[in-house]
C-alpha cells in the first residue's frame, strides 16, 4: 500500500486545507468492501509520525477525521480483510460522490 500512496501523495492538498470547503474533492477510496468500511481521502501529507490523511470514514460510525497510513495498514474486517485502494475510483466533489454512495439504486 506504501506505494500506492506515494503515487498519491503528489496530487493531494495538504492537510488542513479543504477541510472547510463545502464541496470538498475526494482523491482517493480506501476499502474494505467486505463490510462497506471506507476511507475518502481529501487531504494529506506526511509528517513526523508518518503520512496522515483526512476525510469521511466509513466504519462502525461515519465522520469526517484524520486518519494514518498506519491506520490503513494494520485495521482488519471481521475476517480479516485488508483495506485496499479502490483503484477504480475517479476524483470527485464530495457530494457527487456521496450522492452515488447513498443511492439505494447502487
Amino acid at each position: 500500500m506504501r506505494s500506492l500512496v506515494a503515487s498519491l501523495s503528489s496530487k493531494l492538498p495538504p492537510l488542513g486545507s479543504q477541510r472547510l470547503l463545502a464541496d470538498p474533492i475526494i482523491y482517493a477510496k480506501f476499502w474494505i468492501p467486505e463490510v462497506n468500511w471506507a476511507w475518502y481521502v481529501i487531504e494529506g501529507e506526511l509528517g513526523r509520525q508518518g503520512f496522515r490523511f483526512y476525510g469521511y470514514v466509513i466504519g462502525l460510525d461515519e465522520e469526517w477525521e484524520e486518519f494514518s497510513l498506519r491506520d490503513l495498514e494494520v485495521v482488519r474486517g471481521p475476517d480479516g480483510q485488508r483495506v485496499r485502494r479502490d483503484d477504480d475510483f475517479v476524483p470527485s466533489p464530495w457530494s457527487e460522490v456521496n450522492a452515488v454512495r447513498t443511492d439505494p439504486k447502487e
